[in-house]
């Protein structure tokens, strides 16, 4: 109990502050978002395509789940940065010719008979 009290004074001028400034008050989402802002740090590892992702928490467990959630929305995002539909639709129509000309071939006889691969 005497933790939040003293939490609540030292909030006080800033509480005071946005009053007097008609600044709204953070939604407790908007505050958590703060918080994790200034415990996360990212940096780009010289002369690689390496990013390295730092959180500062007291529990270990959240910050391995936070971060892998974190990289996977990263990936995810990432990937949605490089697609090309135009390179989907090109492969997806050179799988479909070099699928059709295999099945065509495979009712084919082969070039060489079983004599000639003994030889």
């Amino acid at each position: 109990m005497a933790v939040a009290a003293v939490k609540a004074a030292i909030r006080l001028p800033l509480e005071g502050y946005h009053v007097l400034h008609s600044i709204p008050r953070l939604s407790p989402r908007d505050a958590w978002a703060i918080d994790v802002e200034r415990n996360l740090d990212a940096s780009v590892i010289k002369r690689s395509n390496i990013i390295e992702v730092e959180f500062r928490s007291h529990d270990r467990a959240w910050t391995k789940d936070f971060l892998d959630r974190l990289m996977a929305r990263y990936l995810e995002f990432h990937a949605s940065l490089s697609h090309d539909p135009q390179a989907e639709k090109f492969y997806e129509q050179q799988t479909s010719l070099l699928k059709a000309r295999l099945e065509a071939s495979e009712g084919q006889p082969s070039r060489f008979s079983d004599q000639d691969r003994h030889r």
